[in-house]
């Protein structure tokens, strides 16, 4: 059968005309729509409308992202704006930590960095560049206690929301990691809770929401029932291993990339974290996954098994040519593999 030659019909319900036409402007929109989608549920029947659709066998692959988390710091924010810059084309977002964060007893605390939004910020140069703008809540406290309090806290859902559409935000990302007390399943419900009450409200203003999460931590390995609640989850565990096999099966120093895509997660909830950092030591040597001879089989069965984010950690350090490698966080071999995965090219590694 010739599918490049086959002819589709399809037929569906339209309500004063088709809506959602336009291309998205950006991640916003992206999940403002989606979000009016799930409102709306099925659309009353007041027109048909046949619509004729010429299918291709080599139909494009879903919309891929790569993020970025980024600290800004005096010393190297005009050189990351200057790598940025010339590797656009192979960054979705960047997930800032510009000073807000969730002190010990519960409350959200900080304001937005000078050198986020100032001028001269990491925020204006992103908007210039296309860059999707996202602010991550960092972990003042360590202790699952004082997470859970932020969690329960009414307040905080207005606060995200007021501090995102200020901030004509795409994204929240939630760093909260009870490394203190690693939490348990029953945590996890509570987050789980928040998580969808802050989404309900984040999505219509065009916001999406992610939280980071390892297996390592009794909360943050509900893997399922977090997924439920927001639009990503980020896999800190994935970061480093010190073979191709520790990635997929886990060893002593991260990986269980496999658990993580495998599990009842739905794809689209997937965002693979890797870490950028060359100085990443397995025991007394570099990690496996700090050399550029990781990164092609890593990411060639990321597009293979349709994984739709993939999430670097971090920028970091003195961004100019100049500098030794363990001083530029990512290396540069990783700008050619973050653009083959966006294109979902296999063939580009």
């Amino acid at each position: 059968m010739d599918m490049d030659r086959m002819v589709f019909f399809f037929f569906f319900q339209a309500e004063d005309g088709i809506r959602d036409a336009q291309e998205s402007r950006g991640l916003g929109d992206v999940y403002k729509r989606q979000y009016q989608r799930r409102v709306r549920g099925k659309m009353r029947a007041t027109t048909w409308i046949a619509v004729i659709l010429l299918l291709s066998a080599t139909e494009a692959a879903p919309k891929r992202w790569v993020s970025f988390w980024y600290a800004p710091a005096a010393n190297d924010l005009n050189q990351t704006i200057d790598v940025l810059t010339r590797n656009k084309d192979a960054v979705s977002s960047v997930m800032l930590y510009c000073g807000h964060s969730v002190s010990g007893t519960g409350k959200l605390v900080g304001s937005v960095s000078p050198l986020c939004v100032g001028p001269g910020g990491i925020v204006p140069a992103l908007r210039a560049l296309g860059i999707a703008v996202e602010f991550v809540v960092n972990d003042g406290s360590t202790n699952v206690t004082a997470h859970k309090l932020f969690m329960k806290d009414p307040s905080s859902v207005d606060q995200l929301l007021v501090i995102g559409k200020a901030n004509g935000l795409s994204g929240w990302n939630l760093d909260l990691e009870p490394q203190t007390v690693p939490g348990t399943a029953a945590d996890a419900a509570v987050y789980a809770a928040f998580c969808k009450r802050l989404r309900a409200v984040l999505n219509p203003a065009g916001i999406r929401l992610t939280i980071d999460v390892a297996s390592w931590s009794g909360m943050l390995s509900q893997f399922s029932e977090l997924a439920d609640g927001v639009d990503r989850l980020m896999d800190m565990e994935t970061y480093n291993a010190d073979s191709m096999d520790g990635w997929l099966q886990g060893d002593s120093y991260g990986g269980y990339y496999t658990k993580f895509v495998t599990s009842d997660v739905p794809r689209v909830a997937n965002g693979v974290g890797l870490g950028s950092w060359p100085t990443a030591a397995c025991g007394s040597h570099p990690c496996w996954t700090t050399t550029a001879a990781s990164v092609a089989p890593r990411i060639s069965r990321m597009i293979q098994d349709g994984v739709p984010e993939l999430a670097m950690f971090r920028l970091y350090g003195d961004q100019s040519r100049g500098t030794p490698p363990d001083q530029r966080w990512p290396e540069d071999f990783w700008w050619p593999a973050l653009r083959a995965f966006l294109a979902g090219n296999s063939s580009q590694l």
